[in-house]
């Protein structure tokens, strides 16, 4: 009988999870892009291809004082006889025995010796690639790279491919494969010295690895392939043929550096207070309110922002459609304007509300695939309002996929192990990772995680029409695309029979590269595995675990193997928490703390029809955000017929209007 209730039980929760997922009676599956998790103070490599043309705007801004407007080092400051030369980047010899992650980590650093400042604080890692990535390239020209190109198509493309991304047609004659030449780790770390005498020299055995073209190019050929190559690995490199119109940017603020730069610019001039803008109206406060009283005030102002290409080569079609969603939490439905970016993928939207108490999202369709950017307000009073994107050409090699981190959560009952666990994921390439395969509804495959045989897979925490499981073959399907540089996290809760001792086997698909960790009660189960060492008991919040875990690698089909053994607790219910909230486990990832805990007592809450969530009430509203985006994309597209949209949307909007207007803890 005891096994009969548990299984009701479990059965009973994947129901109500089931009936629980579509909004017009029927399950259907979203491919929504999940909130960006903030990313660690400092990755090491860029994120994305590092952009020639933000740089230029940062250096233009920022850096010519002392390095002078040409980055000849003989800046006003230096002229002035305040400081000494800083440094011709102009030269060649300056920057080639010089490793890119160097060049940034002299900017991040400073050079107090030098009179030269950190800029850690000042500028985001990306924005400090950017700039590094441009002055470290000032000495190339463009002829140097016209050439470059000529030869390399000439000499390299074969086997490296025409991007360079080792795909040329001799590659499959290579056991160990080709350097991938738009690999941001790897490029980070080769000076133009290393890679000049790479092709000098060659790699490995005559006939059986790269040849060296030192007999065939002269020195100046092989510094333009390398020019060449190294522009492979980054964005808007045209600017090297209109240097000079790009540096008459000194006067522009580093606003249009792009949409992953956060500080302000540093002047030594006091902002100007200069006039509203003649196009701006304001809309007046309520009659009979003192300044005390006083909101801040709702502005007609404009809209603007850009459309990032993130990868490698990649460009922004021209006239690429943009929405923007307004969501005002005083407002029934939200304000939808629509727009297209011009052909540098910048856009301009006038005539919006500016209201600081509304959220902003920008959203576009590329490669059928959407992607929004964070949600925004404006500042007080502002005219402006300056919201970017970006987008990315896709991958669906599995190589690039590595699991970063892994946690585990296990509680044993008397005839069944609760397991929820956390997977999250790191996209090593500057491509979104999505596959040409599709769900039954269309949407289109990313990552595929197998649970352990037996399993009975309950459910998600987060949007749980993101997600198809295929139970008889125990996998979970995740649709939505793996970004570069984002923690995609994948959160599920499943179920397995436990009589007082089992082994646990789950294959990876993909490299795990990074720390695992195993969280399990009571004190009367324990685990036997090489893989997961004892770490001691572990008390969070107000529940005590046993701790196992460390770091580990596994390579791609990989098992992690473990096993439980011993009595588990006869209590079931949510009396397993010892409080009313749900449980969070905290976890380290990537230098952040990532709550991930409490999935068991989310669905024993769900299955009670109470409201709990391990979600901030911020990833909530993203995650509404977001589906509302997609739903509108796809009745525009004509995937879903009006009174299913009508439906859908209003379910959303009633829902998203509640979370807004909810006060945040």
């Amino acid at each position: 009988m005891r096994n009969q209730r548990v299984l009701l039980m479990i059965l009973g929760a994947a129901l109500l999870l089931t009936g629980c997922g579509g909004l017009s009676g029927e399950p259907r599956i979203v491919a929504t892009i999940p909130p960006p998790t903030p990313l660690p103070t400092e990755i090491g490599h860029p994120l994305t291809a590092p952009d020639l043309a933000a740089g230029a705007a940062i250096f233009a801004a920022r850096c010519t004082d002392c390095h002078g407007i040409n980055g000849d080092g003989n800046g006003a400051l230096v002229q002035a006889g305040q400081i000494a030369n800083a440094g011709n980047f102009v030269d060649p010899a300056t920057a080639r025995s010089q490793r890119p992650s160097d060049w940034h980590a002299t900017i991040t650093n400073g050079r107090i010796d030098l009179m030269m400042p950190p800029w850690r604080e000042a500028l985001s890692e990306q924005d400090r690639w950017n700039v590094g990535y441009y002055t470290y390239t000032l000495h190339y020209t463009d002829e140097e790279i016209e050439r470059g190109r000529e030869l390399f198509a000439a000499h390299c493309a074969e086997c490296h491919g025409e991007s360079g991304r080792g795909d040329g047609e001799r590659a499959v004659e290579f056991d160990g494969g080709v350097k991938d030449l738009t690999n941001q780790r790897v490029m980070a770390t080769l000076s133009d010295q290393a890679i000049w005498n790479t092709i000098n020299e060659g790699i490995g055995m005559a006939d059986m690895g790269m040849p060296g073209f030192g007999d065939d190019l002269s020195d100046s050929d092989m510094w333009a392939i390398t020019a060449y190559a190294r522009t492979l690995s980054l964005a808007n490199t045209q600017i090297i043929a209109s240097r000079a119109a790009m540096l008459d940017v000194t006067a522009e603020p580093a606003a249009d550096v792009g949409a992953q730069s956060t500080a302000p610019v540093v002047s030594t001039e006091e902002p100007s207070q200069s006039a509203q803008s003649p196009t701006a109206q304001t809309i007046p406060s309520q009659p009979g309110q003192t300044d005390a009283q006083t909101t801040p005030q709702t502005i007609i102002g404009t809209v603007t922002g850009r459309v990032i290409n993130g990868s490698a080569g990649g460009s922004v079609p021209a006239n690429q459609p943009v929405t923007l969603f307004v969501f005002d939490p005083e407002q029934p439905e939200p304000d939808i304007f629509n727009a297209a970016a011009d052909a540098n993928g910048e856009f301009t939207i006038p005539n919006v509300l500016l209201n600081p108490s509304a959220q902003y999202v920008m959203s576009t369709l590329y490669r059928d695939r959407v992607y929004t950017s964070g949600l925004t307000a404006p500042a007080a009073n502002a005219n402006t309002l300056d919201i970017s994107l970006n987008i990315y050409e896709l991958t669906e090699d599995p190589s690039v996929i590595e699991i970063a981190r892994m946690v585990t959560q296990v509680t044993a009952l008397e005839t069944t192990l609760e397991v929820a666990q956390v997977f999250n994921f790191r996209n090593t390439s500057d491509r979104a990772f999505s596959t040409n395969q599709a769900t039954q509804n269309g949407r289109p495959i990313s990552v595929v995680i197998s649970m352990p045989p037996g399993s009975l897979i309950a459910g998600f925490t987060d949007n749980q029409e993101r997600y198809v499981v295929i139970p008889e073959d125990f996998l979970v399907v995740d649709t939505a695309p793996v970004l570069p540089g984002d923690s995609h996290i994948v959160q599920v809760v499943y179920y397995i029979p436990y009589e007082g001792d089992a082994i646990i086997d789950q294959q990876l698909y993909y490299t795990l590269d990074g720390t695992v960790r195993l969280l399990l009660r009571p004190d009367t189960v324990r685990i036997e595995s090489a893989q997961y060492p004892p770490l001691g008991e572990e008390t969070i919040g107000e529940t005590a675990y046993q701790a196992y875990g460390g770091t580990l690698n596994l390579s791609e089909g990989g098992v992690i193997s473990y096993r439980v053994r011993g009595a588990g607790t006869s209590i079931v219910g949510d009396t397993i928490s010892t409080n009313n909230l749900p449980l969070l486990i905290a976890i380290v990832i990537v230098g952040e703390l990532l709550l991930i805990g409490g999935l068991v007592v989310w669905f024993r809450r769900r299955r009670a029809k109470t409201k709990g969530t391990s979600l901030s009430l911020q990833e909530q509203i993203d995650a509404l955000v977001r589906q509302i985006a997609d739903l509108e994309v796809r009745y525009e597209r004509g995937e879903i017929d009006e009174p299913a949209f009508q439906q859908q949307r209003t379910a959303l909007r009633d829902e998203l209007a509640a979370l807004m207007s909810a006060p945040k803890k």
